[in-house]
């Protein structure tokens, strides 16, 4: 029987970009990747993995993206591994002058 896992998502101040749900929690089956928690929340919110990658499949850095509390560039980005409960915040920089 494959492992499931739970994460939780929470998108603070993505109603920028259209995001239909703000907080949700997946369960994934075997041991998930960042990305395809990404890939989850972007089949409930058209539009999110443009909006969290780079051109080139990287986080970008127009977003803040933390697993746990932690940077998840230094995590190995679209690439980390999560484990049960990690909480996953995204957050979009914020600027002004």
């Amino acid at each position: 029987m494959p492992m499931q896992l739970t994460v939780t998502v929470n998108l603070l101040g993505m109603r920028l970009f259209q995001v239909r749900r703000d907080a949700m929690e997946l369960t994934i089956d075997g041991q998930p990747t960042l990305a395809q928690v990404i890939d989850l929340v972007d089949d409930q919110n058209p539009g999110f993995r443009q909006a969290v990658l780079d051109q080139a499949g990287g986080l970008s850095k127009q977003i803040a993206v933390l697993i746990n509390g932690d940077n998840a560039q230094f995590r190995g980005g679209p690439n980390a591994s999560l484990a049960d409960n990690d909480v996953i915040n995204v957050i979009p920089a914020l600027a002004g002058g």
